[in-house]
């Protein structure tokens, strides 16, 4: 019993810590106008939480802003791939690896992990 009530702790602290992040990204939006960055972070933070509309939402603002960028494809690959939408998942995929064509393997096999598997450490 106690160990559930210190992993339901855990996860209210942790989304609380994510609303945080959230609502601290979007005000600098208000002042910047290097908004690529800040798209691409809370897109990285909806897609953690699983809110995929609004992941979606920010990885395709990063683009408008920074159309030359390779994290934001890998994020929308990853999205797609876990909507089923496997032609637009390849087409960002093959987008940011043409981008970064150095990157590793594991560094893009990180974008492609569900966000219930990050969570939960696999």
């Amino acid at each position: 019993m106690i160990h559930l009530l210190e992993k339901e702790a855990k996860k209210a602290s942790s989304t609380e810590l994510y609303r945080s992040q959230i609502y601290r990204l979007k005000q600098a939006l208000r002042t910047t106008t290097e908004t690529g960055v800040l798209h691409f972070q809370l897109g990285q933070l909806y897609f953690e939480t699983a809110d995929l509309t609004q992941a979606e939402y920010h990885f395709r603002h990063a683009l408008i802003a920074v159309e030359q960028h390779p994290e934001a494809h890998a994020g929308l690959a990853a999205l797609y791939k876990q909507w089923g939408k496997h032609q637009l998942a390849t087409y960002h995929f093959e987008k940011a690896c043409a981008l970064e064509p150095g990157w590793r393997t594991d560094i893009l096999i990180h974008f492609f992990e569900s966000p219930q598997a990050k969570r939960n450490g696999r």
